[in-house]
């Protein structure tokens, strides 16, 4: 009788506050029913992936049941795993929508997964006040995706090497699949704010990985598009992810080198931006304060650096 009970017993993913805000969600798409149409759920998943993925993604909810309404407790039990689960079940949502499987995975559809999830993570973030100055363009999200998948694409190979590269066109194995997730966090929390973002079932972090901008002029003079930003940001030190400060750029300050000086000497680290007059850009980045010298010199490193807290500034043309 006890190892029935047991064998009965559900695993329950989600908090009490996850569950009831999982139910707001559905208790609208259901309009205040208890089943939801699947063409209604398929329509709001859309909205915040894309229709293939959103087809895929009620596949899963289904189970392989034909029908066209589904109860809003099975949405909810069924989310769990999806959502909330392991790390096998999370490969398992991700190669499923990516259109792999046990087998593996395509080197395109891993690709075109990733571009869909950062576009959908920059949608959430750029329509928050204070990101939207930040745009991105379709070339500069596949730039990024192909760049986040770099030790998967190109194993071994440095960034210089494969510049300019096509990715090679191979089938990534389930173990290769699982091991690049393991060892790389920022995708798998990509998909996890656009998964919240979808379904509500906890707050969006809207600086999980996109620094929070401050001393902000009026019209923000980025260079920059939202992919980028996610990219630079998260290969800064982690202490200066969580902010980044405005504090000079040639739109709002003019070409005064001495006015240069005066915005950047003693502010911290700073992100060097800079873009050519055939629209390239390139920069470096200082792990210390500029200083005023008589003579050029080689920045030096200080070992407290980090033992501090320390806001990211950043630089545009």
């Amino acid at each position: 009788m006890g190892a029935e009970s047991s064998k009965n017993m559900r695993k329950e993913y989600f908090s009490g506050e996850e569950r009831q805000r999982i139910l707001h969600t559905i208790q609208k798409l259901s309009k205040g029913g208890d089943v939801v149409a699947v063409a209604s759920l398929e329509k709001h998943i859309t909205n915040h992936l894309n229709a293939e993925m959103a087809t895929k993604f009620v596949g899963l909810l289904l189970k392989g049941k034909n029908t066209s309404t589904l109860p809003s407790s099975m949405i909810l039990d069924n989310l769990g795993p999806l959502l909330k689960g392991t790390m096998d079940e999370h490969i398992f949502l991700t190669l499923t929508l990516a259109g792999g499987g046990q087998e593996g995975i395509e080197y395109d559809r891993i690709i075109k997964y990733t571009e869909v999830i950062v576009c959908a993570y920059l949608r959430i973030i750029t329509s928050q006040s204070g990101y939207k100055g930040w745009k991105s363009s379709e070339s500069t999200v596949q730039q990024v995706s192909q760049a986040l998948l770099h030790d998967l694409l190109y194993a071994g190979g440095s960034h210089k090497e494969v510049w300019g590269k096509p990715p090679p066109r191979v089938r990534f194995s389930y173990d290769d699949f699982e091991k690049w997730c393991l060892g790389h966090s920022i995708f798998t929390t990509l998909e996890t704010e656009v998964f919240k973002h979808c379904f509500a079932f906890s707050p969006t972090d809207y600086t999980a990985l996109m620094p929070l901008p401050t001393h902000l002029p009026k019209t923000l003079p980025s260079m920059l598009s939202a992919a980028h930003v996610l990219f630079l940001n998260n290969s800064l030190p982690p202490l200066l992810q969580s902010e980044w400060r405005f504090i000079f750029s040639t739109v709002t300050h003019g070409w005064s080198f001495s006015i240069f000086m005066k915005q950047v000497v003693k502010k911290g680290p700073t992100l060097l931006i800079v873009e050519d007059q055939s629209g390239n850009k390139f920069g470096g980045f200082a792990s210390v304060s500029w200083e005023v010298r008589p003579q050029f010199q080689a920045l030096k490193s200080s070992r407290n650096l980090l033992s501090r807290r320390i806001e990211g500034q950043f630089l545009y043309k």
